[in-house]
């Protein structure tokens, strides 16, 4: 053989062995493309019959040839099982792991959105194309529908199933599947956290980064591998209080809270300094939405130089409605330092704590340490709901610095006694 000859062999004898499994050769089914021809929210229903061995396959749905060929919304059955529930799915690729019968049959719906008004888009192309392969064997336990940014990460997919204890396999098929609507999904991964499985951890960790899926999902997720306790995942849930999906930022604030504080306390202060105060504030926010109380490292951040901040940090104290907050509150109260006092004050009538309803009273009553405070001082006490503060309100009225000071007082004793003053 000559020698270019003999190269050319070699190289197509490598490129047969690293060719993909689903070859036309070996698919029962396909290469099938199905294209949304009934546009503007028309359902387009396709059916398919096929023999094949009575044995496990894996089921390709590719979402499109290209990304802007997704179809809007998609349904598939296998012998009459729905086994992808109609929805949206921003998956390229769907993986359907189903045991088949000699004879099979396949339905597929799909159909654009329905325009808006009286406008309507341009009918770009849209379609999904089918192919019915031979299961891996590594994979051929699974009964599920699941979602796949790359068709060629299905083997890790498989891969970390096959880690799964024999006891979390079932719930863990569950909260992955395309079949049941994201409430079923998200009510088994709350299910699967509770097992305190270590063998779910890579499961859990793929699923809360797989930024395709529904956002309950990844929050779920989230909340789980905080439960899992691994000091590894504090990093990545730190950055998921940043996420732009609220649900998903404050899960993984909760997620966050099931560690020490000491664990998390330097690289929250090191993720807050590298914001700007928007993004700060609002991740500050989502801490104290999410159920975390790091109280010391809020009040780290309440002493920073950083005016904004520590009117933030503050409030958050307030907001936590612990006795340690409030004790530092109730502390810094007549020693604020450079801060200013009625920020304080703010952040008392948030405690819900008696004591401070007694210190905001003191200060009400005294015509020296009140100045300037009047109307927040009237604020917090209102919110804090004692009516004992109903005589300091009225005194604080009687001789206020101003008309809209003497508007906002006679407000806050109607609100707090439901009588005019």
């Amino acid at each position: 053989m000559k020698p270019l000859q003999s190269i050319l062999l070699c190289f197509v004898l490598v490129l047969a062995a690293i060719a993909p499994a689903d070859s036309a050769e070996e698919a029962a089914f396909g290469p099938v493309k199905y294209d949304v021809k009934d546009r503007y929210g028309k359902p387009n229903l396709y059916t398919a019959t096929f023999t094949a061995k009575e044995a496990v396959y894996v089921i390709k749905l590719q979402n499109g040839v290209t990304l802007g060929e997704k179809v809007d919304w998609m349904e598939f059955s296998v012998n009459g099982q729905k086994v992808v529930r109609n929805d949206k799915y921003l998956y390229p690729f769907i993986a359907v792991f189903t045991k088949l019968k000699s004879e099979n049959t396949i339905e597929l719906l799909i159909r654009d959105d329905y325009p808006a008004g009286m406008k309507r888009p341009p009918a770009y192309p849209k379609n999904v194309t089918i192919t019915v392969l031979p299961a891996p064997q590594a994979g051929a336990h699974l009964r599920t529908s699941l979602g796949l940014a790359d068709w060629n990460s299905l083997g890790d997919v498989i891969g970390m199933f096959s880690k799964l204890s024999a006891s979390a396999v079932a719930l863990a098929t569950e909260a992955v599947n395309l079949e049941f609507d994201i409430a079923k999904r998200a009510e088994s991964l709350r299910k699967l956290s509770d097992l305190k499985d270590k063998s779910v951890g890579g499961l859990l960790l793929s699923m809360y980064g797989d930024s395709l899926s529904a956002a309950q999902v990844r929050a779920e997720a989230a909340v789980a591998i905080g439960a899992q306790g691994d000091k590894k995942s504090i990093p990545l849930l730190m950055q998921g209080i940043l996420d732009p999906e609220e649900i998903v930022s404050t899960a993984c604030a909760r997620a966050l809270s099931f560690y020490p504080e000491s664990d998390a306390r330097e690289l929250l202060i090191k993720t807050l300094e590298k914001l700007d105060n928007l993004r700060k504030d609002g991740a500050i926010r989502t801490i104290s939405k999410g159920g975390w109380k790091p109280i010391s490292t809020m009040i780290a951040l309440s002493e920073s130089p950083d005016a904004h901040v520590v009117e933030t940090a503050l409030g958050v104290l307030g907001g936590m409605q612990v006795p340690a907050a409030t004790d530092y509150l109730l502390a810094s109260l007549d020693n604020p330092g450079k801060r200013a006092r009625f920020l304080f004050v703010r952040a008392l009538g948030d405690t819900k704590d008696a004591r401070a309803v007694d210190a905001l009273i003191a200060i009400a009553e005294d015509k020296q340490k009140r100045l300037g405070l009047e109307a927040d001082l009237a604020d917090s006490l209102v919110r804090l709901g004692d009516k004992r503060a109903a005589g300091a309100i009225k005194e604080m009225a009687k001789n206020p610095p101003s008309n809209y000071i003497e508007s906002r007082l006679r407000s806050a004793y109607y609100r707090l006694t439901g009588q005019e003053l």
